[in-house]
Order: C-alpha cells, then sequence, then structure tokens
C-alpha cells in the first residue's frame, strides 16, 4: 500500500500546497489532509478509494463524515478531461484518487477552506448520511497535527 501512499500525497500536492493542509498518515492505507479545524482523510480499499472528513462537533468531539457520493454529485465531463479509463483494480484506485482530487478543487473550494456549511446539506439529502465517531487510533495521529494549530 506504500505506493497508493505516495500516490495520495502526488495526486492531492496541489491541494496540499494551496491550502496548507500537512500530510498525515494514518496506517498503510489511510492519509489524512489536516487544515484549520478539520482533516479530510483518503483511504484506499479492494473496493477503491473512499474519502471523509473529521472536525469537531458542539460538543467538542471529534466525527466523521464519508462524502464520496456527495461531494461526486458535482462533478462533470470536465474532471475526466486527459483521464484513461481504468483496466484493472490498480487502476481504478488512481482513477478514483484523481477524481476526488479535481471535484474537490473544482467544485468544492469552500470544503477545502474548512467551511463546514455544507455538512447541513450533507446530512438532510440522505438519512442515511449521518456523523460517525472517529476511531481512537486515527484520533491519537491527528491529535497533534490539530494541536500544532492550535485546535482546542
Amino acid at each position: 500500500m506504500d505506493d497508493y501512499l505516495k500516490y495520495i500525497k502526488e495526486c492531492f500536492k496541489n491541494i496540499i500546497d494551496t491550502y496548507g493542509f500537512d500530510f498525515v498518515i494514518i496506517n498503510d492505507a489511510r492519509a489524512a489532509l489536516v487544515g484549520n479545524d478539520f482533516a479530510i482523510t483518503i483511504g484506499i480499499s479492494i473496493d477503491g478509494a473512499e474519502i471523509s472528513y473529521i472536525c469537531k462537533n458542539k460538543f467538542d468531539n471529534l466525527e466523521e463524515y464519508f462524502f464520496n457520493t456527495f461531494i461526486a454529485e458535482a462533478c462533470n465531463d470536465n474532471d475526466f478531461i486527459g483521464l484513461n479509463e481504468p483496466q484493472n483494480i490498480h487502476d481504478n484506485i488512481l482513477f478514483e484518487l484523481q477524481v476526488i482530487s479535481r471535484v474537490l478543487l473544482n467544485h468544492w473550494k469552500n470544503i477545502l477552506q474548512g467551511d463546514k456549511t455544507w455538512i447541513n446539506q450533507f446530512l438532510l439529502e440522505d438519512e442515511e448520511n449521518e456523523a460517525e465517531p472517529v476511531n481512537d487510533i486515527v484520533i491519537k495521529i491527528l491529535e497533534p497535527y490539530f494541536n500544532k494549530r492550535n485546535i482546542k
């Protein structure tokens, strides 16, 4: 999976540089882009790439929103220009990473800037959409980066 983590960093380099994110490896299949008061995680599995958003709720607890489908709804033909059709599982994961990074840059700059107003829309859109608790291991890994950015 190390190759995928390197590819995540490469694929999201423009986002990392533009928005000043810290790139944090969570495990061999998941990384995070840590911003001010939130983190975007990108995970890899045999099914493809998965993206989530982690932030604190009104009770000061971290919660996570898995929002692949939500952000993909903004996708259009321009987000696929120059990408080759995937031929196998490996290609499909790389393809999905490229599309996710393009969709975030092209359609969701507000999310990348830390705006959380989209969360209400996400929760209202589908009764299956909900905030989930963040794994203790993920909290332990991300906490120093949140603290570095003075998030309390």
